[in-house]
């Protein structure tokens, strides 16, 4: 468990689910894999998400983001940058974080009423 300074400017919830991702090489046309993983998803807030992956991706890289928010619509696709990685001895995954860089304002208004709904309703 983290113990150190709170940074976090969202809300986030334990939102257990998945979250497709690939990671970025640069530029829109240089994805490092055509496939997408299916990650697990820790939790989700309208700055970021926490995942496990099974491979460590280095902080500061970016990753091509895919959440199912709000059942029947479909995914959010964000740009998010790798600001945690922690390696979990024993389970050969990794616990990371990542902030959303690329995500239009109404795109995190909606994960925001999710978080709000969540967090006064359940799931």
């Amino acid at each position: 468990m983290y113990k150190g300074i709170e940074r976090r400017t969202c809300s986030r919830i334990k939102r257990p689910g998945e979250m497709f991702l690939r990671q970025y090489a640069g530029n829109r046309a240089g994805w490092k894999s055509a496939m997408w993983d299916v990650v697990p998803l820790a939790d989700i807030g309208a700055g970021g998400a926490r995942f496990y992956h099974d491979g460590p991706l280095l902080k500061g890289s970016l990753v091509d983001i895919k959440l199912n928010v709000v059942k029947g619509m479909p995914p959010l696709e964000c740009i998010g940058k790798v600001i945690r990685v922690k390696d979990m001895p024993g389970t050969g995954a990794f616990e990371l974080a990542a902030s959303f860089v690329e995500m239009p304002g109404e795109k995190k208004d909606l994960i925001d009423k999710e978080v709000e709904s969540f967090t006064q309703h359940g799931w």
